[in-house]
Formats: structure tokens, sequence, C-alpha cells
């Protein structure tokens, strides 16, 4: 479940760089829910077309966030908030800065 979970944010970030047939496929496989067959069968190609364009497109995915580390410095930075930033620390940050702004 958690390559899973990874996968789908990294369509989310970086699905855009991939080329339109790898994206139309792996939305169609994690978003839409389609089996191989069945999108082989809506886009007139074999199963293992599809198969390995998805696969092919994950490992490219995979390949930005090695490259670009995204993912990992957002998670990093939701990580210290959680462990350093109250709920009051928030709100005086916001009236600051609303307070500055005027």
């Amino acid at each position: 479940m958690k390559q899973y979970n990874q996968d789908l944010r990294l369509i989310e970030e970086y699905g855009v760089l991939l080329s339109s047939k790898k994206l139309e496929y792996i939305q169609m496989h994690y978003f839409d829910d389609l089996s191989l067959s069945e999108i082989a069968d809506q886009c007139g190609v074999t199963r293992a077309a599809v198969q390995d364009a998805i696969k092919q497109g994950i490992k490219e995915l995979y390949q930005f966030e090695d490259k670009l580390h995204y993912l990992d410095k957002q998670d990093r930075r939701i990580k210290f908030i959680k462990e350093n930033v109250k709920d009051s620390d928030i709100i005086k940050g916001y009236m600051n800065i609303e307070v500055g702004d005027k």
C-alpha cells in the first residue's frame, strides 16, 4: 500500500512530465481503476503495450524524484511543522503579517 500511495504522489507531482500516452494509461489505471486489458481495449493497443508504458512511466516518475527531491523536501517540511509549530504560533505569525501589511 505504501508503494501505491507513493506512486500516486509522484503521478500528481510529476505526471505532466511524462509523454501523453504514458500519462493517459497511468491515469486510467490508477485513477479510473481500469485493468490493463480494459485500457488496451479502449485504446486499441495490446495489454503488453499498456503494461510496458505504465511500468516505464512509473520508473520515470521515480527518476524525477531522485533528481529533484521535491516530495522528500515536502515531507521534511511537514514533519518539521508538525514537530515544532503550535496552532498559536501560526495564528501569531498571521497576525504579524497582517499588521505589517497595513
